[in-house]
């Protein structure tokens, strides 16, 4: 897959210190769809 963002849908597992991602759901996002502006976090 040669697209730079994807939607994954699923849930977050944590058991005995461990954290996993179960995606149930995979989409590649094309350049076509309008994203929202980007949002500094600092």
């Amino acid at each position: 897959m040669s697209n730079s963002l994807i939607i994954i849908t699923g849930r977050i597992d944590r058991w005995d210190g461990t954290t996993n991602i179960i995606a149930e759901h995979v989409e590649a996002v094309g350049q076509h769809i309008p994203l929202p502006k980007a949002h500094d976090w600092h």
